[in-house]
Parts: C-alpha cells; structure tokens; sequence
C-alpha cells in the first residue's frame, strides 16, 4: 500500500526560519512533486503498477523525499520486479535512519531476495532436464544438422513389417498424463490464489498486515510455477509415451524404456 506523504511535504512550509532557508524553486519543485505523487497513489489503488513506479521517480527527482523511495518498493512489487523492490527499499532505509519500521523492511528485502534465489534455481533445473532430451534428439559431434533416428524406429523398420509384432499401450501412460494434468491443474489453482492475496495485499490499510498477505501470495506464486513446470513435463511425458507405444501388437520387454525422474523441484525425462 502506497503510504500517505501530505505532512513530510507540508512540514517544511510552516512560516520560520526553515522558510527563510529554502533554496530558489525549492518550493515549486515540492509542490510539483506532491502533485505527482497523488497521481501516483491513485495509480497504485487502480492496480497500474507501472505507471505509479513512473511517477514515483519524477517525484523523487523534484524532491528527495525518502518516503517516495518506499512507496516506488512498493510498486515495483507489484510488478514483479524484485530486485528493483530491494534497490528501493535500501535507499530508503538509507535516507532515513529513522524509519520506525526498519526491522519489517529489512525482513521484507531478505524475503525478496531468497524469491529471487529459488526462482533462479527452478530456471537452472528447468534447463539442466531439457539438455538430456535435445541431447537425444540430435547428433552429439556431427555437423550436418539431419536427426538422429531413434532406437524404436530402427527396431521396427524390419521386424515388424514381417512379424506385425509390437509393443502393446499399458494403462501406465494415461497414469502418467493424468498426474501431469493434475500438476497443471493444481498450478492454477495456486495462481489464483496468489492473485487474490496479492489483491488484498493491495487494499489492505496496515502496512505489516499487508506485507503478511504479499508473502502469502508470493509463495502461492511460486508453488504455482513449480506445479505448471512439472505439470507440463510429465503431461508431455505421458503424451510421448502414448505416442511410442502403439498397441498393434503383443507386448514384448524392451530395454529401452522410457523414465521419468520426479525431484522435489523439477523433472527429468529420459529414454
């Protein structure tokens, strides 16, 4: 939630001596900046992210208000920009010693940061299972860039057109589909849970109240991703399988078969 700004701006009005001390202009850029940064928190209540971080910074250029560091966090936030959120948050805590919620700010940044170290590992393993497959699918040191015909293929290139025997289509393939379909279905619906935590992260009016839901939703966010990831490779998995396995035949062993490794944060498929 964007925080109200109206006193750290009206302050240094008061008739006195701080009056008397401002510079040339001063008080122009200052009213120029509440004026954005009221567009600004009207932008963030409407959900438009983007353009509250874009008003946030010209505010912040016209005068250096450490709060307005604070609400841009915020934004940033909203749009997913995590590491811009901790650059945020640091010059704010920076700019003002004081800040009476420094501890749950703090606490906030190391949150974000561990998001950030979870969510490269997943795209790490996420890309350590793909290298297996295209590893199969193309020549490992030629040059011409012809595929590789697979083992299946080569075996009924002849035994089968004389024998018409073949592998037969066991119920273990739709098992396997039907838990990825699950993954997939349980991915959406940790999605939306997250979009519905974030939103009341939005219109919450305590800050440490809102802060506890946006973790709620970014943990519902990343166990929303885990799920579509793995979802996707096993439903695919079980997909490829029901296509390899074409039931015109008794079923005969093979050794060859086609395995599915399932970590606690990602899966790998091999054949």
């Amino acid at each position: 939630m964007i925080r109200p700004l109206l006193v750290a701006f009206l302050v240094p009005w008061v008739p006195g001596p701080v009056r008397a001390q401002e510079r040339p202009g001063e008080g122009g850029d200052r009213a120029r900046a509440l004026a954005l940064f009221e567009r600004s928190e009207t932008e963030y209540q409407e959900g438009n992210f983007s353009e509250a971080a874009a008003l946030l910074r010209q505010a912040y250029d016209l005068h250096s208000e450490p709060i307005l560091l604070y609400n841009l966090g915020r934004a940033l936030e909203g749009l997913g920009e995590a590491a811009g959120a901790i650059d945020a948050y640091g010059r704010y805590l920076a700019a003002d010693g004081n800040a009476p919620d420094r501890g749950a700010i703090e606490q906030r940044i190391a949150t974000l940061r561990r998001q950030i170290e979870e969510r490269d590992a997943l795209e790490r393993e996420a890309r350590a299972a793909e290298r297996p497959r295209r590893r199969t699918a193309t020549p490992s040191g030629a040059n011409s860039p012809r595929p590789v015909e697979a083992p299946e293929e080569v075996e009924e290139a002849a035994p089968r057109a004389h024998t018409g025997a073949g592998r037969g289509r066991g119920p273990l393939p739709w098992i396997v589909t039907g838990v990825g379909a699950a993954g997939l279905v349980a991915g959406g619906v940790f999605g939306a849970l997250a979009l519905e935590r974030h939103s009341a992260a939005v219109d919450e009016q305590f800050q440490l109240d809102a802060i506890a839901k946006q973790d709620t939703a970014e943990t519902f966010a990343t166990v929303s991703t885990v799920s579509l990831i793995a979802g996707g490779v096993v439903t695919a998995a079980g997909l490829l399988w029901l296509l390899v396995a074409r039931p015109d035949g008794p079923e005969e062993p093979e050794t060859g078969a086609l395995r599915i490794d399932i970590g606690p944060r990602a899966v790998a498929l091999s054949f």
